[in-house]
């Protein structure tokens, strides 16, 4: 049934092409499954309102009938997340972007493939898939670039029609042009050797000392079988662990706090393969925190100061470890230097006044905004060691940044913080 139905196709395509003026196919391009160009809008149309996806700016109509939740389906099989769609403008059927799109010249994408055909055409050793659609042209071959639309108009990969090359790009019975391909914003290729079933490209921030979160990954082969899968890796990953398990491959690690380089990329797929095409990536981005709770002095592990444990909190851009304020004695900038210099805390006593120029550092560290109570005491204003050829030393608030020279004799209330290295 399957093969008259395919012979009276070609020859209703032979007779057709015999009829009209020949158009030169060009195929020297795949349609691509990942295309950030491609959108979907809303148009209006009175109080009526449908979607339309645009692909080289040529505009297809989505149509499902009353079937809205199909119509949402087949915009997620062209990749098009639910932010991407709820950004898109609203756009009236009046409007001259709707007209350039001429979408009444195009095929529309329907939930189902009644009235429309799916070709399978070997070129230069790759498998390409084309929708026709008779009511436009019984000729015209549009390009499909993820598999995900495919599966979402209603079709299935394994009962498309196979055509010979040669009527494509010989005896030209059939046409297809570059700027008919049907592209997708995600997704994977039509002539994708296997599915992931398990897994996606990803762009992670961690911070150092962090673990990441185990991520899983499978892909099905066209066979049914799961694919062996390895994984390739670019920058400082050594910390990064993989662990082969039954037919998944799994990914885990601790990011350490000694960490040099902050990116790391893994790119996961099929063993000895050679097309990056079917391949995931997992770009791993480490940063430092601005402030993080001293190990030392965080002897029972819960990174809170709570008053039990002696309070120090590294600054690790800087490798400097600042200890609470303690009190709130009134001192001038020799008192404070001294207190200083005397304080044993969190089993060190090589404590000094900051520098002007690391008090501004911590500034630019938030150490207001995330340590104002736990280590500042909310008391914004610390000494430096830095001091003028005047005489005098830098006091510098660390609320804001800002700072003056004052007399060293100047006495003042909440104003020593001491740091060490």
């Amino acid at each position: 049934m399957k093969f008259h139905r395919k012979l009276l196709l070609l020859l209703f395509a032979l007779q057709t092409s015999c009829s009209q003026e020949k158009e030169v196919s060009s195929l020297h391009q795949d349609a691509s499954p990942h295309d950030p160009t491609v959108k979907v809008h809303r148009i209006q149309d009175g109080s009526a309102s449908f979607h339309v996806y645009v692909s080289k700016n040529k505009g297809y109509r989505i149509d499902c009938g009353e079937n809205e939740e199909g119509v949402n389906r087949l915009i997620r099989g062209l990749g098009v997340s639910s932010e991407l769609l709820a950004s898109s403008r609203t756009l009236s059927i009046d409007s001259q972007e709707y007209e350039s799109w001429k979408v009444a010249e195009q095929p529309r994408l329907t939930c189902q493939p009644e009235g429309k055909f799916l070709y399978k055409i070997d070129l230069q050793g790759q498998e390409k898939y084309f929708l026709t659609d008779p009511s436009i042209s019984a000729t015209r071959l549009y390009n499909i670039g993820c598999s995900g639309l495919i599966e979402t108009m209603g079709f299935s990969l394994q009962d498309a029609y196979i055509i010979p090359s040669y009527l494509v790009t010989e005896t030209k019975v059939f046409t297809a042009h570059n700027e008919d391909d049907l592209n997708c914003v995600s997704g994977f290729s039509p002539s994708s050797k296997f599915t992931w079933t398990r897994g996606k490209s990803e762009n992670l921030t961690l911070q150092v000392g962090m673990d990441l979160p185990m991520r899983i990954f499978e892909a099905q082969k066209a066979d049914g079988t799961y694919a062996e899968l390895e994984a390739r890796m670019e920058g400082v990953c050594d910390w990064v662990q993989l662990t082969p398990v039954a037919k998944s491959l799994l990914l885990g690690g601790k990011v350490p706090q000694e960490l040099l380089s902050n990116e790391c990329i893994v790119t996961i797929g099929e063993k000895d393969a050679t097309d990056p095409q079917f391949s995931l990536q997992l770009k791993l981005t480490a940063e430092r925190l601005n402030w993080e709770r001293s190990g030392e002095s965080d002897v029972n592990g819960d990174k809170a100061c709570d008053g039990i444990e002696d309070c120090v909190y590294l600054q690790p851009s800087e490798s400097t470890f600042w200890a609470k304020r303690l009190d709130h004695g009134l001192r001038n900038w020799t008192m404070a230097t001294a207190y200083c210099d005397k304080l044993e805390y969190n089993g060190w006593n090589d404590w000094r006044l900051p520098t002007k120029d690391e008090a501004l550092k911590a500034v630019q560290a938030n150490i207001w905004t995330e340590l104002k109570e736990i280590l500042l005491n909310n008391a914004p204003s610390t000494w430096t060691s830095t001091e003028t050829p005047e005489g005098k030393a830098w006091m510098i608030n660390l609320s804001n940044g800002n700072g003056s020279p004052s007399s060293k004799g100047y006495v003042t209330s909440n104003a020593v913080l001491c740091v060490r290295k």
